[in-house]
């Protein structure tokens, strides 16, 4: 999977001839448009990471709760402030509230390593699946996923029902390439964990992440 930071520059002015006002659309229509909406610009990073060799579906991914709100940092542009301190390419801190259909929260871990929480049991988690497909995982690992930021903490309600906070060190977030699956990574060598978001509703677009 490569995961992609940015667009090199020898590819910039094809992406924007080829995204022309999609990257605006409330839907964008390509990994490309979704990026250069959410960030203002295109990007010239990636790096692959061979997500398959580790696991060979997210749907291995176990959920432990319910996700409440996301903090993250990026250089981003703010759309609530594009020309002033929220202009692209100056490290901003950002939250996100979930206020739609509920959004569960899967964690991913190699054998050994300690889980987060308490699992949903299979019971519960059926109760979401038998509302929408969407609350299931993609069964196959994206050719392309998009990064969004650094990932700082998620808030949540967990299986019991109670309201924790999971600080993350050193994680980034990106959206797969339906532009509504989100991913975190460990920013390094070594992938020992991911972290997935999954909601009918959820997505993202020039407005930021959506639901």
């Amino acid at each position: 999977m490569s995961a992609r930071r940015n667009f090199s520059n020898a590819e910039r002015e094809s992406i924007f001839s080829r995204v022309k006002k999609d990257h605006l659309k409330e839907t964008p229509a390509s990994l490309e448009s979704a990026l250069v909406g959410f960030h203002g610009r295109s990007l010239n990073y990636e790096k692959y990471v061979d997500l398959e060799a580790l696991w060979d579906s997210p749907q291995l991914a176990q959920c432990f709760g319910i996700a409440k709100v996301l903090y993250y940092n990026s250089d981003k542009r703010d759309p609530a402030d594009p020309k002033g301190e929220g202009q692209q390419g100056f490290d901003k801190s950002f939250f996100h509230t979930h206020e739609g259909a509920d959004v569960l929260l899967y964690e991913l871990k190699l054998d050994g390593l300690p889980s987060i929480n308490t699992y949903f049991t299979d019971g519960q988690l059926n109760k979401y699946l038998n509302k929408s497909s969407r609350y299931c995982l993609p069964d196959q690992w994206p050719d392309d996923a998009g990064w969004l930021g650094s990932l700082k903490k998620i808030e949540y309600v967990d299986v019991y029902k109670k309201h924790q906070t999971l600080l993350t060190h050193n994680y980034y977030l990106y959206m797969f390439n339906d532009m509504s699956t989100l991913m975190a990574l460990p920013n390094g060598d070594e992938v020992d964990r991911v972290l997935f978001w999954c909601s009918p509703d959820l997505k993202v677009n020039w407005r930021g992440i959506i639901n």
